[in-house]
């Protein structure tokens, strides 16, 4: 056989393989004309951990070859590669020596490449450095591009400044309604920001609040002093971008943000941002989802706006860089959902004559929603801390709250949520308890960590409020707190169960492998790789009392109590947000909770992705398991 023809063949075969796929033929053939063929039995080193990196790339034309770490207790299996994958890639680390051993499981045939040849294709395509980038990292090294959440423009931020000031109309506290409403009128707003004498911001009146205090019987000469009954507005600084404003109207339910230079209520207004101004910037807002459950009367009608919110996140999650926001807005919309059917039960109680009792109450979402990391609206699990008074009878409050329960779990269902089995329901009585019996229920089980009762309880630990008194909320969490600092051991406990379920090891020939190199057709993202990232932050979180529940934000306050892990922690974020990614989008698109993926149905980029974010995951682990035996054992 001629060498043209051999050259072609080679060729051939590395365009059927990422990240090869990518280059032109005529690169293709240079490529390929530049290279070796060599061959190696089985069991045969092809290069050993701290050798001299030597100056060409390989491509497996055939065969496995299993890549070895030698460490002090010793060898352990770190990938296995096969046919199209590469090796030698170390180099594009600037590692001089070989990070791994590689020996071969077989008879196996590579494609030998100089380095410098190859290091011509990764200078000319930014998808080959992407794929290479991928092997040692989560993160992708390629652009995100300028589009925004759902592929849209996200807003130029000179735009959104520009309309900001061209909407703020700022009142003082004598300003009367008719003033107010020829005010927006005139500047097509809507809203107007009342400030104090010392131009600080003290109010907020909508169009909408001009309508209904006329409707309600104001004269239009009285005073908006009427707007400071409100806390004051939710403020925020510039130079944002269209998707954080988009968040921040989620969680100020659609009301418009009054801009300040420093983002602080304390300072004078700059600007003000409504959900309809970033709609005329960025094309699409899920802020007016969060905005029209407060107009929906029943739960079908919310079902509706579920499945639109379901649609909104899918597209949200292209990029795995999405991911974090698009969690964190789909928790928004749950929030704002379940709220409503609160709301509407609440309503339907009154209207049957049942009185409310005197009581505060904090309703509560448990684990991923309470993380707000839940984007599939699969078990959503809710629970309920209330407190009352000695004049109020607790089987009046038990009623109460028992009959809400009920048209609450009922209108869950009918507007689109599913459960499973091991759902947290807020059905179950247990769910409903007291401020005093939830702080009890706590210190049980960080004084008693049973093996089971550690388990099932984990996920107890990550609660935030999504309706009524927060303050209560935060109450029990200092409680929380305060248990796990009376009982260092439960951490030490509670690193350890994060060992239990290690990530597994890479993907090979459509297969997922583990460490022992064990192989299935099935990987289960939740044990792999969710619980081992969001167990070790909670161990950090409760460490470092962490007030946000959310897996990134402890991990952020990981890396500030341990500030030369920094890396690791960072690494461990990225990893999450292609968990995430991954999670959300099989979830959504099969209706299910996103925990089972074939490994052959991910493309090889995706594979490389997630095999990088094994390793940030397992390295993440060692971290926790040796900071807190060494803390426990001072």
């Amino acid at each position: 056989m001629n060498t043209a023809t051999i050259r072609y063949r080679v060729a051939d075969f590395l365009s059927r393989h990422t990240p090869f796929q990518f280059v032109e033929q005529a690169d293709l053939l240079s490529l390929a004309g530049s290279g070796r063929v060599r061959f190696h039995e089985k069991d045969e080193y092809i290069f050993h951990q701290g050798e001299a990196r030597k100056e060409y790339v390989s491509v497996i034309q055939q065969g496995m070859v299993d890549l070895h770490e030698e460490t002090p207790s010793g060898t352990r299996l770190r990938d296995r590669l096969g046919e199209g994958e590469l090796l030698g890639i170390g180099r594009f680390l600037d590692a001089k020596h070989y990070l791994y051993t590689a020996k071969t499981s077989g008879d196996v045939l590579l494609y030998r490449f100089p380095a410098a040849e190859f290091d011509r294709i990764v200078a000319k395509y930014p998808q080959v450095a992407d794929y290479l980038s991928a092997y040692f990292s989560a993160t992708p090294s390629r652009a995100e591009g300028t589009q925004g959440a759902w592929g849209i423009a996200p807003g130029d931020p000179v735009a959104l400044r520009e309309l900001s000031v061209r909407r703020l109309a700022v009142v003082d506290e004598s300003t009367s309604l008719r003033e107010i409403a020829s005010i927006l009128n005139a500047n097509h707003a809507e809203a107007v920001v009342v400030q104090d004498l010392l131009q600080k911001p003290v109010g907020l009146v909508t169009l909408r609040d001009v309508v209904q205090r006329i409707a309600d019987g104001a004269s239009s000469t009285q005073w908006a002093t009427a707007a400071l009954d409100d806390e004051p507005p939710a403020t925020a600084p510039p130079g944002l971008t269209a998707n954080e404003y988009f968040l921040r109207l989620a969680q100020n339910h659609g009301r418009p943000l009054v801009l300040t230079a420093d983002g602080r209520p304390g300072t004078p207004a700059v600007g003000l941002i409504s959900a309809n101004d970033l709609s005329l910037l960025a094309g699409l807002n899920p802020t007016l989802l969060s905005i029209e459950t407060g107009y929906c009367d029943n739960a079908q009608q919310l079902g509706r706006l579920v499945q639109r919110s379901r649609a909104i996140t899918l597209g949200a999650l292209s990029e795995a860089s999405r991911a974090e926001w698009s969690a964190r807005m789909a928790g928004e919309l749950c929030g704002a959902v379940v709220s409503r059917l609160i709301q509407l039960a609440e309503q339907e109680a009154l209207d049957a004559g049942l009185q409310r009792p005197a009581a505060r109450s904090s309703w509560l979402f448990f684990g991923g929603a309470g993380r707000q990391e839940l984007m599939t609206w699969f078990d959503v699990d809710i629970g309920l801390v209330f407190e009352h008074g000695a004049a109020v009878a607790r089987a009046d409050v038990d009623q109460w709250f028992a009959r809400i329960a009920k048209r609450l779990d009922s209108g869950l269902q009918e507007a689109g949520f599913r459960f499973t089995n091991s759902a947290v329901r807020i059905s179950n009585p247990d769910m409903r308890q007291s401020l005093k019996q939830w702080k009890v229920k706590f210190g049980e089980w960080v004084s008693q960590p049973a093996e089971g009762r550690l388990y099932e309880s984990r996920s107890y630990f990550d609660f935030r409020c999504f309706h009524g008194d927060a303050a209560l909320a935060e109450e029990l969490r200092d409680g929380m707190f305060a248990s796990v600092a009376e009982n260092p051991r439960f951490l030490a406990l509670l690193a350890g169960s994060c060992l239990a379920q290690m990530p597994p090891l890479t993907f090979f020939k459509g297969l997922v492998v583990d460490d022992g190199g064990n192989q299935s057709d099935m990987l289960d993202l939740r044990r792999s790789a969710v619980f081992p990232l969001i167990d070790s932050a909670r161990v950090f979180g409760l460490a470092r009392a962490t007030r946000q529940p959310g897996t990134f934000d402890r991990l952020s306050g990981a890396a500030e109590l341990l500030p030369g892990s920094r890396d690791t922690f960072e690494a461990a974020k990225e990893a999450y947000r292609v968990t995430l990614q991954q999670r959300g989008r099989a979830g959504l698109l099969a209706g299910d909770d996103g925990v089972h993926i074939r490994p052959s149905s991910l493309s090889k980029y995706e594979q490389q992705v997630l095999k990088g974010a094994f390793r940030s995951i397992l390295e993440l682990l060692e971290l926790t398991g040796e900071y807190f035996r060494a803390v426990v054992g001072r």
